[in-house]
């Protein structure tokens, strides 16, 4: 405890405590007229009391915490950890979604896990709950680990033979079939956006790269010399900004299809009198917008989900017998679960069109 003499001639007695909720450090206060033994027991005694007060209350407040302010003060923990422009926004997203089901105003102290295994669907919002619910146990917010009694998703998981038979809704990944179809039905279209989107979906199918990836490039970033693709950047809401993940910056090697593609759309952009450094813009000069491919997609009865295309580079890759290192490599991939699953689906229905094969062949 610290005693100051205040001005008027008084004492301000003080006495400092650490706040449970922040870690920060605070102090409450008391003034008397004097300043002696007796006097010091007594200012001891009032600031305790003060203290125990505070940290009662506080303690009353975990329990009172709403699923709402919760959330509110996990978003704000990890909005610094998490990238501000692509994961940060997700997290928010699927946030709101786990407070909709549970519930804004109910109290986190009567929350279970049978409570939330009842609500919540079996998808990644179990999940997230997971983490939520962890996250609150470790700052106190309550008394119980309930993230450990949170059961995963619980969907039957399919067989190989299911997995390879799956149509193209299912698998996420385009045939050569289909995908050669999809890029005849664009081409026939005699309006610009359609032509210059068939470009930019076979550019991504060649590349592996994402769609913000692929309209990102300028036409300086098509080295035709060295036969390089320089991938630095990508449109993110309408601006530049860095790749999703580190990964993803590279210095790829391109076919002589992709450097035709540039000069396809090179030969596009003058015809229609669009000076842009963009390899592919829209008729302003702008880069290529998401929303317009999805719409066009939609159109000509096409998935609009354009990650389907960098799928379908993984899918086409493992027909060619690329090792599978080198694919995860070229897509960019932090978390490589996606182009493996791909692999395994490819490489097994190749080895059952072989068994299939030598079923039907009479060699004598």
């Amino acid at each position: 405890m610290n005693v100051e003499q205040l001005k008027n001639g008084k004492f301000k007695y003080r006495e400092k405590y650490k706040d449970p909720m922040t870690g920060n450090w605070k102090s409450v206060t008391i003034t008397y007229e004097k300043n002696n033994r007796h006097i010091e027991k007594l200012a001891q005694r009032e600031l305790n009391k003060k203290i125990d007060t505070i940290l009662s209350d506080n303690i009353n407040n975990n329990i009172d915490v709403t699923v709402g302010s919760m959330i509110k003060l996990y978003l704000e923990d990890v909005k610094n950890v998490l990238k501000e422009d692509s994961t940060y926004p997700h997290r928010i997203r699927v946030m709101k979604e786990i407070q909709s089901l549970l519930g804004k105003d109910t109290k986190v102290s009567n929350i279970t896990s049978l409570y939330i295994n009842k609500t919540l669907p079996h998808n990644h919002l179990r999940t997230y709950s997971k983490i939520l619910f962890k996250w609150a146990y470790r700052n106190e917010l309550t008394d119980k680990d309930i993230s450990l009694f949170i059961k995963k998703d619980l969907k039957k998981k399919k067989t190989l033979q299911e997995v390879i038979n799956q149509d193209c809704d299912e698998r996420q990944y385009y045939t050569r079939e289909e995908l050669t179809n999809l890029f005849n039905t664009l081409s026939t279209s005699k309006s610009y956006y359609p032509k210059m989107l068939r470009l930019i979906l076979e550019a991504q199918t060649i590349l592996g790269k994402r769609f913000g990836e692929v309209i990102a490039l300028y036409e300086d970033d098509i080295d035709e010399q060295e036969q390089i693709a320089h991938i630095y950047k990508r449109i993110y809401n309408g601006s530049v900004n860095t790749p999703k993940n580190k990964k993803s910056i590279d210095d790829i090697g391109i076919n002589k299809r992709m450097i035709q593609i540039k000069k396809e759309s090179v030969f596009i952009k003058k015809m229609y009198g669009i000076e842009s450094r963009y390899l592919f813009p829209t008729k302003h000069g702008e880069p290529y917008c998401y929303d317009t491919a999805r719409t066009i997609l939609k159109r000509y009865g096409y998935k609009s989900n354009t990650h389907m295309f960098r799928k379908t580079c993984a899918s086409l890759l493992a027909e060619q017998g690329v090792p599978l290192k080198y694919i995860q490599d070229r897509l960019g991939h932090e978390d490589d679960k996606m182009t493996t699953d791909i692999y395994i689906q490819v490489t097994e229905k190749m080895k059952k069109d072989q068994q299939d094969y030598f079923k039907n062949l009479n060699i004598f």
